[in-house]
Formats: structure tokens, C-alpha cells, sequence
């Protein structure tokens, strides 16, 4: 069987082949609506979470940082998440040199 895997976008298709005899069941998710401005969004996010404090609430002007992500076998867009994030700590007063 020959599935269809959207990546990254819409507009990207990983396509794949299954055989038949590996393939014991399929799970349609339904479809999903791809976020236009994903670092508006984190931004978003970073100001105002719905279950968690705000990132100015839990630091604090001149303090230090420490960024943490997870490693390659991931598939997390780091490289779009981690410059708004650093962004956001320059906007609430950390400096580069407090983020490690």
C-alpha cells in the first residue's frame, strides 16, 4: 500500500510503500490546518500559555538562562523555535551572554 505523509507542509509528500503483509491496521488522524506564522505563534505562546506562567513571569530581568533541546533523532523545528525564544529573552531583559 502506498501512503502519503505530509512533511513539514502542505505542500510537501512523503510518500511511502508498505507491503501489504506488514500493514495491520491504518489510523486517519483527519486533517490538520498547518499554522501560517509558526513564530507568531510561538511567540504567542512564550506571552501568554494557557496552562503554564508566562516565560516574563518565571524569568527575570539579568538573570541567567539555560536552553535545553532534544536531540537529532526528533523531528522538533528547533531552528524555528530557538531564535524566537532568544528573542523573547532579549525582549524580558536577558542578555546573550546569560543564555547558554
Amino acid at each position: 500500500m502506498k501512503l502519503k505523509l505530509p512533511y513539514y507542509s502542505e505542500e510537501k509528500v512523503l510518500e511511502i510503500d508498505i507491503p501489504n503483509r506488514n500493514l495491520h491496521f491504518i489510523i486517519d488522524k483527519g486533517s490538520i490546518s498547518w499554522i501560517k506564522n509558526p513564530q507568531k505563534e510561538i511567540k504567542k505562546v512564550l506571552r501568554s500559555s494557557i496552562e503554564l506562567p508566562s516565560l516574563s513571569s518565571v524569568v527575570k530581568p539579568g538573570g541567567n538562562v539555560l536552553l535545553l533541546g532534544d536531540d537529532y533523532t526528533r523531528p522538533t523545528p528547533q531552528a524555528m523555535i530557538v531564535p524566537v525564544v532568544l528573542d523573547e529573552l532579549n525582549r524580558i531583559g536577558i542578555p546573550d551572554k546569560n543564555i547558554e
